[in-house]
């Protein structure tokens, strides 16, 4: 009874420290922003419900594996990691409803984890053999640690460390007794702390829980005792606990390896460490909140542990030392070196040797690790104070370091009145009211350390609870409010979503971040953006590509776009340069009216890489298409129409001629580079509507300068009218955006080393590039003057189904601007079809003339392994639970 009213204690806490966000006065709430909010849990609880497993999610950028892998970014950084985390099942899945969970829920779910935290740490100090008064000051010291508050906005991040103590007391248990049930219950607390969501703050709890089992088998070596069999129980937790996490775990890796985050390099890794400046936090209550400038960066740097737990810890340090000391000394001084990074050099060779931790960044996040390890320091601390000797030297010392603390209040006001006009006098203030909180807090500190009772311990207890108290839930970091009630959406939200929602058939935005991640979710629309590391490396390849070049925006199916603030979407349209065409593409480009009626072409242009094309080689066709479909071709020819850009590369001789010259440049090096005019005359007819060129076959890549028809210019192309009109505030429409599905009538092979530069100029209309072979069989023959062909019909489109329906006379391409995943197969008529990477990113099929019916079906083998594993797993341990209960009712009746 004695301890459910210290555990009911602690919860009573945790309430008091975040009743901004739990009170049931809703005038006075505040609701919490960050990675804080609810928006792939609606849709997968509501998925669950009606029998399905989401395994493809389509609203990150082209599509992405659903378990295991996206988050969007900056709406709500969550990885799609912690959706079978039990209590995330049992409590978002009950209060699911129409895909919607109240974001009071989520809060109050937040709570419950704070005294989580605190529980199970007083649990691992009393399995430490300390009391409950020692294992409440290591409870409340972990609970309202400066890392725990500070990701008071990460709710993965708390979700997963707080069953750090919890695992630690089944591992001590399992050394004490020997028996398989503590470690069984180990696992089960590691694998349940791996589905809470956080893979870096799990990897954090593995090496500690690692390193304490290692402890205590070398403990027992050591001292000559049976460690065998403690050894094999100690190893049920690694093992049940992939068991029972691998229905997350399977597919997580699966996605990790793969992703674009995993091939980072070790500078991008190191990113986000522990400046040691930041060490003069651990005696700042509200830390980098005081500095202006630092405040971008508190969530991750905060390490306040309270004034109290810190000077308990060192009073722990000083006396005689056992194993409990040594190990959680050292964890602690281990991870503050860690969450240096790169600062002293001292990570790499831990990036080296540990397998693992080159997948994460932010060392700055070991702090975690340092506050758990000195939360139980001072627990300890606190018994050596209340059953050992008076510390009489060491509190002599605290007593010292209050009045020294005490005797710079003076000049401290000096500075304040000194502050005043200074621009960064708030700084000052709040760094002020800091040192005047430590000289309160080291004050009370010095009389708990000082107490004169003790065989009467109550006093001691109560005096240093309430200093703990007004430290940890009342002077240190506050819970403060960071964003507007998520459950109400703004009338302007509103708005957009009435006007997106009038387009039919699936659509992009572009800039998503205003619109509410739970809209996203219900109509299912993709967010095309490129922050998040966990999106599909060839997606994120073709969005960093589109930035720059607008036509694959359209290809992306970016419909709508909603750019930050009040301003138009983008920067202004950059004037277009030098057209590159490569061998074998197509450009076509609309011949601007005007002119005059000479019907002739003139073409200024050079060739790059064409030094060894043979004089007269055809590197180009000129097609010239009328209005009604007539089509007059002239050829460019290697030393007659163009040449070689550097044919007076010194030392250098090209297998052709020279044109004539349209204009010269020098280079760097010296020599000059020329680009060169020709002149095709045309028959004469009628008007001419557009001009299509065609590469040629071979290695050189012709760069055209200006194209004119009957002087009128079609390239450089007169700026083109705008592509995004504005349909209500806030909210731009791409006029040019390409359907979802669509047909093209080429496919040209290029090399994979070539492919991210050709997309630069791809005309994504007109071809695809692909990396192999086309079919066999399939054989296109596109002809210039060929009207447009007819569009595709979308038939279904589901996360893990679409179907296409189409009709066509000539061999063609069905390009899906979906992402290409090898697990999803297509299906034409029935029969199974390859499914081809299409522009680098995307799906493709070859269809031959006549009536199709495609499907693409996804299927993703390693989350049914992982189900699978976890079924087991968890069937086993049942059917253990029902053998060792069953033995226990039948001993006493022997």
């Amino acid at each position: 009874m004695r301890e459910a009213w210290t555990l009911a204690g602690l919860a009573a806490l945790a309430v008091l420290k975040l009743w901004p966000i739990v009170t049931p006065v809703s005038g006075s709430r505040l609701y919490l922003g960050g990675d804080f909010g609810l928006a792939v849990e609606p849709y997968f609880y509501h998925q669950l419900k009606h029998g399905i497993l989401p395994l493809w999610d389509p609203t990150l950028g082209t599509g992405s594996p659903f378990l295991g892998s996206g988050t969007h970014h900056p709406m709500f950084l969550q990885a799609h990691l912690h959706l079978f985390y039990p209590l995330n099942v049992l409590i978002l899945g009950l209060f699911e409803r129409g895909q919607h969970i109240p974001h009071l829920v989520l809060q109050y779910h937040h709570l419950l984890h704070y005294a989580m935290a605190g529980a199970f740490t007083y649990l691992y100090a009393r399995q430490l053999g300390l009391g409950r008064f020692a294992g409440s000051v290591s409870g409340i010291a972990f609970m309202f640690s400066g890392f725990l508050l500070a990701h008071v906005y990460h709710w993965t991040i708390v979700d997963t460390i707080v069953w750090l103590p919890a695992i630690l007391a089944c591992v001590v248990r399992a050394d004490a007794t020997g028996r398989p049930l503590w470690g069984a219950l180990g696992g089960l607390a590691m694998g349940v702390a791996f589905l809470a969501g956080h893979p870096q703050i799990f990897y954090h709890v593995t090496l500690f829980a690692g390193a304490l089992g290692l402890t205590l088998i070398l403990r027992r070596a050591i001292w000559g005792e049976r460690w065998g069999a403690r050894a094999m129980v100690l190893l049920l937790v690694p093992l049940i606990a992939a068991g029972v996490s691998a229905v997350q775990l399977v597919p997580s890796w699966e996605m990790g390896v793969a992703s674009h985050r995993a091939g980072l390099g070790y500078d991008w890794k190191t990113s986000g460490s522990l400046v040691p400046a930041y060490l003069a936090q651990a005696l700042l209550p509200w830390g980098l909140l005081s500095v202006g400038g630092w405040r971008s960066t508190v969530s991750e740097h905060y390490l306040y542990p309270g004034v109290l737990p810190l000077v308990l810890a060192i009073h722990a340090l000083g006396r005689r030392w056992d194993w409990r000391v040594g190990f959680h000394a050292a964890a602690g001084f281990a991870a503050v070196l860690l969450a240096f990074g790169d600062h002293y050099g001292l990570y790499r060779p831990a990036y080296d040797l540990l397998p693992g931790l080159a997948l994460f960044r932010i060392p700055a996040r070991f702090v975690g690790l340092a506050g758990f390890a000195l939360a139980v320091l001072a627990g300890i601390g606190a018994e050596a104070l209340a059953t050992g000797p008076r510390p009489r030297r060491f509190a002599r010392g605290v007593r010292r370091l209050a009045l020294v603390a005490a005797a710079g209040v003076a000049p401290l006001v000096l500075i304040l009145v000194w502050a005043q006009p200074q621009p960064n006098a708030d700084d000052v203030q709040n760094v002020a009211s800091q040192y005047l909180i430590l000289v309160l807090l080291l004050a009370g500190s010095a009389l708990v350390v000082a107490w004169p009772g003790r065989t009467r311990p109550i006093g001691l207890a109560s005096l240093t609870l309430i200093v703990l108290a007004a430290d940890l839930v009342f002077g240190s970091y506050p819970v403060t409010d960071t964003s507007r009630n998520p459950d109400v959406r703004p009338a302007r939200e509103q708005e957009w979503v009435a006007a997106i929602t009038r387009t039919p058939g699936p659509l992009r935005l572009s800039r998503a971040d205003r619109i509410h991640p739970q809209t996203i979710y219900r109509y299912g629309w993709g967010v095309v953006d490129g922050e998040s590391t966990f999106a599909p490396p060839a997606f994120l390849d073709l969005y960093a590509l589109s930035r720059e070049h607008p036509q694959l925006q359209d290809l992306l199916n970016v419909r709508y776009v909603l750019p930050p603030g009040s301003g138009r979407p983008g920067p202004p349209a950059k004037p277009a340069g030098p057209m590159r065409l490569w061998p074998g593409a197509v450009r076509r480009l609309d011949v601007p009216p005007g002119g005059g009626a000479t019907r002739q072409v003139e073409i200024h242009s050079h060739l790059v890489h064409g030094l060894d094309v043979p004089q007269g080689q055809v590197v180009a066709t000129v097609h010239v298409v009328t209005a009604d479909g007539v089509v007059a071709a002239a050829p460019l020819r290697a030393g007659i129409e163009t040449a070689e850009w550097a044919l007076d590369r010194p030392g250098s001789r090209a297998a052709h001629g020279r044109p004539p010259i349209a204009r010269s440049w020098t280079v760097a090096e010296g020599y000059p580079g020329h680009t060169y005019r020709v002149t095709v005359e045309l028959p004469r007819g009628p008007r001419p509507a557009q001009v299509v060129l065609e590469g040629g076959a071979g290695p050189a890549v012709l760069v055209v300068e200006r194209l004119a028809v009957d002087g009128a210019a079609a390239w450089p192309p007169a700026p083109e009218p705008e592509r995004l009109r504005q349909v209500t505030v806030g909210l731009y429409e791409n006029v040019r955006a390409l359907p979802r599905a669509f047909l093209v009538r080429r496919a040209r092979t290029v090399p994979a080393a070539q492919l991210l530069d050709q997309l630069r100029d791809l005309d994504p209309g007109e071809e695809v590039l692909i990396t192999g072979p086309v079919p066999a069989g399939w054989a296109a023959a596109p002809r210039p003057g060929a009207g447009a062909l007819p569009p595709v019909r979308v038939a279904a489109y589901a996360p893990e189904r679409v179907a296409l329906e189409t009709e066509v006379a000539e061999p063609v391409v069905l390009v899906l601007s979906d992402t290409f995943d090898p697990r999803w197969r297509a299906w034409n008529n029935g029969q199974p079809v390859p499914s081809v990477r299409a522009d680098h990113a995307l799906r493709a099929v070859f269809l031959s003339p006549g009536r199709h019916h495609v499907e693409f079906r996804y299927r993703q083998p390693s989350v049914f392994v992982g189900v699978a594993v976890t079924v087991a797993t968890l069937a086993i341990l049942g059917a253990a639970c029902v053998v060792a209960w069953r033995r226990g009712r039948r001993g006493p009746a022997a």
